[in-house]
């Protein structure tokens, strides 16, 4: 007989729900890009056997030369390692795009029992001529993270 799963703790942080209400936060390209953090959740209740379910989703808009973004889920705040990263392009020809990326992201076996998971941002490449501003993140913009017991009694 299979088991029921139980949720044991959920949060989320949603700095934005609608476009063009977050920012607008300018991306730019470079040899060394910046990475902008978005959000922040922490979790906590967390046992070795539980699994961790994260989910996002982000509202940009690309003005020029194909832009690729990166979003990154680090645990353990900015500078953690990634456990999760995604890219996404926006075809555009100088006219304005808006896209909306959604993902998510599932971990087990953590030691600790509390967890920051932090939300980031990139322009990874941009064919956008210099001095323009190829990708703005404009929103919605919302991270939620779930501990499921996942302990099979």
């Amino acid at each position: 007989m299979a088991r029921e799963r139980l949720l044991v703790y959920y949060a989320f942080t949603q700095p934005s729900s609608q476009p063009g209400t977050f920012g607008p936060v300018s991306l730019v390209a470079g040899p060394n890009p910046a990475e902008m953090q978005l959000a922040e959740i922490t979790l906590r209740r967390i046992r070795p056997h539980d699994r961790v379910e994260l989910a996002s989703t982000v509202g940009w808009r690309g003005f020029f030369g194909n832009p690729v973004v990166e979003f990154r889920i680090r645990r353990g705040g900015i500078n953690g390692p990634v456990v999760f990263s995604n890219r996404d392009t926006g075809a555009t020809d100088g006219t304005t795009f808006d896209f909306t990326t959604t993902f998510d992201h599932a971990e087990k076996g953590l030691s600790s029992s509390i967890q920051t998971y932090v939300l980031t941002v990139r322009l990874i490449q941009s064919l956008s001529p210099a001095g323009n501003v190829p990708v703005q993140i404009i929103g919605p913009v919302h991270f939620e993270g779930s501990v499921i017991d996942d302990n099979p009694r």
